[in-house]
């Protein structure tokens, strides 16, 4: 098959047809054709670049190729309508295992994920278009363990003694247990709060001079803090 794309929105050899119009593009990838004697193809649709920008809106797009009638069918668009991107260059298109579509847009710092009817499922920015940039976006399942211990920080309060603690990192812990004492020798289990976010707040109805926290849940290793002092009131 001999297909040649032109940044001028022409088919290059093939008639574009049912609406079909990209430019710019990156990321062609083959899929498991829909139809008979047909090859389908999807593509990252910058319609932008630094000489031409703001006039089209970056889409994703599958389209069909036909090969005996020559032709080039748009199958699917995926825009967001509530976000008009301008992608000027990078940028990719996945298809994961469930049929969802994510898509990283390149020089806007942007990943949206569609499911199967275009709908947008969800939409992650990081940074200002061009100020910061991103090759190509993916998502997938991911467990981090940091090689670090969790933070704690204790602090007096009309209450007792209230306890922060976090793990930068971590995905796997689900509760914390804090351990405390009036003296770094003698601490003791004081009480175990389920994981709340990235910080969580556990508040001991004790004067405690000394705390140390230990994170559980799958697989845990490294998850005790050092042990810290409480400071003054918070």
């Amino acid at each position: 098959m001999k297909l040649t794309y032109y940044k001028g929105y022409s088919g290059g050899d093939f008639t574009l047809i049912n609406n079909l119009s990209f430019c710019y593009q990156h990321d062609a990838r083959l899929h498991p054709s829909q139809l008979p004697n047909t090859t389908t193809i999807s593509l990252f649709n910058n319609d932008n670049s630094a000489v031409v920008s703001h006039v089209n809106q970056t889409t994703g797009i599958f389209l069909s190729i036909d090969e005996h009638n020559m032709t080039a069918s748009l199958l699917q668009e995926l825009a967001d309508p509530d976000d008009t991107i301008y992608s000027v260059s990078q940028g990719n298109m996945e298809v994961l295992p469930s049929g969802n579509i994510v898509m990283g847009y390149g020089s806007v710092p942007t990943l949206k994920e569609f499911d199967q009817d275009g709908n947008v499922v969800l939409s992650v920015s990081w940074g200002e278009a061009e100020a910061v940039q991103s090759y190509r976006s993916y998502k997938a399942e991911w467990v981090g363990k940091p090689s670090s211990k969790p933070d704690v920080y204790a602090c007096k309060s009309s209450n007792g003694t209230e306890v922060y603690m976090s793990w930068n990192g971590a995905t796997e812990h689900r509760v914390w247990t804090v351990f405390g004492g009036v003296s770094n020798g003698s601490l003791s289990e004081v009480v175990s709060v389920n994981k709340t976010g990235f910080e969580t707040k556990a508040v001991v109805t004790q004067s405690l001079g000394f705390v140390r926290v230990e994170a559980s849940g799958r697989e845990i290793e490294n998850g005790v803090s050092n042990v810290v002092g409480v400071v003054e009131m918070c």
